[in-house]
């Protein structure tokens, strides 16, 4: 009997996976003219979690008596061989015929692992592959050439599976998905609470500030930027002169902080919005940071508007109006300067900025539980594997 990595229960035996699995590198060819004369051909990028979604696989021209050998079926296991991702070589994960009349093949970066299903049940073998000890197997026996990871299949293959009796192995199953199915819905519960997150900030702003073209409050007044604020774009920097003149002092680009430098050329922190790549992205700098010609600085033009309200005020903008040129979408101080906020006394304008922060503050610490909670339903999944493959569930 093979020696295994830890005691398996009674009725147990370790085997190789390549004792019990035949395994195939995948086929490629020029892209079909005709749809109708070519074939299907599943990649890496037709993997959604534990499954293939082969619908939008690539049609390519294969020569027909190449079709039978590279062939998919139900049950097959596809696990990928390279990428530039270390956690993404060595992912399996399983094709099930979508029944639409298609035949599927797949690609030369792709393994196809067929096992003997009176054997060994295919989503035993797949839950085994995603669980930790089989992760931390195809993670090691990977290398690195050309930027690009690659599954060293030889050592992938050798590696050791449990294999418990048939039936053992289909009641396995059905508890790990009945297990990981409540996980899910847990997941899924936590993606909706991070949504109402998202429509709660949403909804603070709605109330806070009235919609342009409607009736201000009383003693507010509808003024544009550049009626009351100084728009301009600062001297820019290089990533290469950051390079050879690093320092103390954060860069701000276009969306948030890109490196450091040795000077500084604002003393306080200001409002900047991105005029370039992600356009209309509104942030905060840091006291004593450089500001590059990616963002344009907004600063206060009149004494009765403070510049952390400026800030709120300018983010509550939908910034998207004022993006012009086509090649490259970028904000200028022409297309910036129009835009209208609402400009409320200087009292209110105090009000409305600490009542925005302890909203945002509440949805950081709502966030940060919820990241939390992702981080420990991980691991329990990763634990209910673990159990599954000891013989403890």
């Amino acid at each position: 009997m093979t020696e295994g990595l830890y005691k398996l229960p009674e009725g147990w035996r370790w085997v190789r996976l390549g004792e019990v699995c035949q395994h195939r590198t995948g086929i490629w060819g020029p892209e079909a003219s005709d749809p109708a004369k070519g074939f299907p051909i599943v990649r890496s990028t037709e993997i959604d979690g534990f499954l293939i979604r082969p619908q939008a696989a690539s049609v390519r021209m294969v020569r027909p008596g190449q079709v039978d050998a590279y062939k998919l079926e139900t049950g097959d296991i596809l696990v990928n061989k390279s990428s530039g991702s270390p956690h993404l070589v060595g992912w399996p994960a399983v094709f099930e015929d979508p029944q639409d009349g298609r035949t599927y093949l797949f690609s030369n970066f792709m393994l196809r692992l067929r096992s003997d299903q009176r054997s060994l049940e295919p989503w035993f073998l797949l839950y085994y592959l995603h669980s930790p000890i089989a992760r931390s197997i195809y993670l090691g026996a990977q290398d690195t050439t050309s930027g690009l990871r690659n599954l060293r299949v030889q050592e992938f293959m050798a590696q050791l599976i449990p294999l418990p009796p048939l039936d053992e192995q289909r009641r396995i199953v059905a508890r790990i998905e009945e297990l990981i199915e409540r996980v899910r819905e847990a997941k899924r519960l936590r993606q909706q609470v991070m949504e109402d997150a998202e429509r709660l900030w949403q909804s603070a702003l709605a109330e806070t500030f009235p919609r342009p073209g409607t009736e201000p409050p009383p003693g507010w007044r509808w003024v544009r930027l550049g009626e009351v604020c100084n728009l301009y774009q600062p001297k820019t920097i290089t990533v290469q002169e950051m390079k050879r003149n690093p320092g103390p002092y954060p860069v701000f680009g276009a969306n948030g902080i890109i490196g450091n430098y040795y000077q500084f050329n604002h003393e306080e922190s200001e409002v900047i919005v991105s005029c370039r790549g992600t356009c209309g992205t509104v942030n905060m700098s840091l006291p004593r940071s450089w500001i590059t010609g990616n963002a344009m600085v907004a600063t206060p033009a009149i004494e009765g508007l403070r510049k952390d309200y400026l800030y709120w005020a300018i983010k509550s903008t939908d910034l998207r109006k004022a993006i012009g040129g086509s090649a490259q979408p970028q904000i200028t101080r022409l297309t910036l300067s129009p835009m209208i906020i609402p400009l409320p006394p200087l009292e209110e304008q105090r009000q409305i900025v600490s009542h925005l922060k302890a909203v945002q503050e509440k949805i950081k610490i709502l966030k940060e539980i919820q990241a939390t909670t992702d981080a420990e339903l991980q691991r329990l999944e990763q634990a209910i594997l673990d159990s599954a493959f000891r013989g403890e569930l």
